[in-house]
């Protein structure tokens, strides 16, 4: 009889573990050589007009040739009016500063550009709430065509900006404008005094603003504006 049940367990035990044991699903299983990704051939044109496509197992566009220059941070003021500061803007000239951290190249050195880009954005929601106001705003980000400076004058080339924001023609509409981005360039000690132009073209921006020019102030002349920008 001990034969017989010690047979019996001997056949037994090895059904058990076999029966014990999960079957693996195709969805556990790696192949060991996985199938590179087919990506698509479109490409996205860069900014500086070249081109990168899609690659690696995602298929993400490459970065752009400017993406991978390495970029510092640097602290720049811009001057808006302030509703709370000045209300009603009793002294349309006064302007009130707030500082902004923006990335830039290392090598440009001349933060004027940026900063005066950084301005015409206009206020934020946040600094609105905190009453800061200006004539700028979203819809004028672009008007900057170009900013040069020499001999401690900055010659700020405008886009047309006359029908865009027609009213900061006025009397004390054309102060604060200019008040705001006089400051905000003047906080570099390179720049003493600002000239404007529309288009490389001094008369048409002092004529819009009623200031007209004379041989005094010689805000209009094209020369310094013509010059290849450094």
């Amino acid at each position: 009889m001990k034969k017989i049940l010690s047979l019996a367990l001997f056949l037994f035990v090895p059904f058990l573990g076999a029966c014990s044991l999960k079957p693996t699903s195709p969805a556990d299983q790696t192949p060991a050589n996985p199938r590179p990704v087919a990506c698509t051939a479109e490409a996205k044109i860069c900014p500086d007009g070249s081109a990168v496509g899609r690659s690696g197992p995602n298929c993400e566009f490459a970065s752009c040739p400017q993406d991978l220059v390495k970029k510092e941070s640097a602290t720049i003021k811009v001057f808006y009016n302030n509703s709370n500061f000045n209300p009603n803007s009793i002294d349309c000239s006064q302007v009130y500063p707030l500082e902004r951290t923006i990335m830039v190249l290392p090598e440009t050195g001349d933060l004027a550009q940026v900063a005066l880009q950084e301005l015409v954005k206009g206020p934020t929601n946040e600094e609105k709430s905190l009453g800061y106001i200006s004539w700028f705003s979203d819809k004028t980000r672009d008007i900057i065509k170009n900013v040069k400076t020499e001999n401690e004058i900055a010659y700020v080339n405008l886009s047309d900006i006359r029908e865009l924001i027609p009213s900061a023609s006025a009397s004390c509409g054309s102060t604060e404008f200019i008040a705001e981005i006089e400051n905000t360039l003047k906080q570099f000690p390179n720049i003493k005094k600002v000239i404007f132009a529309i288009d490389m073209k001094p008369s048409l921006f002092y004529k819009w603003m009623q200031i007209g020019c004379n041989t005094d102030n010689n805000n209009c002349a094209e020369e310094p504006f013509a010059l290849k920008v450094k």
